[in-house]
């Protein structure tokens, strides 16, 4: 699939767009639009260091539980929570910022894309 970060309503292929996207058009649709159409990028953030090592690290905590399908986690005993994390084939796909769940809107055009951070089932 190519990449493209400027919308261009005569392309054929799908324009994705992610929830962050939706959410920047719903809270601001002015920047949305330079940003999409004209290819205007904003101003640069500092990057959330402790957030992504965190992230990182329970990931990282809670696949050791989905290998061995554990609900043993104390923060599922503390918070009586009935889960185990889910086993899935793709969710290291989902879980991965470049490939993430999709949803090809045929009408629009729109391919809506995300990724999760862990899914849980109840047990």
């Amino acid at each position: 699939m190519p990449r493209y970060t400027k919308f261009d309503k005569t392309r054929e292929d799908p324009f994705p767009i992610s929830r962050t996207g939706i959410d920047q058009f719903l809270r601001d649709p002015r920047t949305f639009v330079l940003q999409r159409k004209y290819g205007l990028k904003p101003p640069s953030m500092v990057p959330l260091t402790l957030a992504v090592a965190t992230d990182h690290l329970l990931k990282n905590e809670f696949d050791g539980y989905r290998e061995k399908q554990s609900s043993e986690h104390p923060v599922f005993k503390k918070y009586g929570l009935e889960v185990i994390p889910y086993q899935h084939a793709k969710i290291e796909d989902w879980r991965n910022n470049f490939k993430g769940i999709r949803y090809l809107d045929e009408v629009t055009n729109l391919e809506v894309f995300g990724a999760v951070d862990d899914v849980w089932e109840d047990i």
